[in-house]
């Protein structure tokens, strides 16, 4: 169980460092606090669960037809 937290917890970081990074990158006199990082931690948390709770089953036909794209070019390439 703790694997499963682990490995959710540190995709959902990357986002906050992403763009915490290009923040920086584009202004040199911006110190980025931990607890900025934070905010945006929760609210890619958030956005997920709305998705996962609200939309995940209207938008169905995205994952389905991702997988038929996919099929279709690994039988194409090969």
């Amino acid at each position: 169980m703790f694997s499963w937290i682990a490995i959710c917890a540190g995709v959902a970081i990357i986002v906050p460092q992403l763009c915490l990074g290009m923040v920086v990158f584009w202004n040199q006199g911006y110190v980025a606090q931990p607890w900025h990082a934070f905010l945006i931690y929760q609210a890619v948390n958030v956005l997920v669960l709305v998705y996962n709770m609200y939309l995940l089953r209207r938008t169905m036909w995205i994952h389905d037809l991702a997988c038929k794209l996919f099929l279709t070019m690994s039988i194409i390439k090969t």
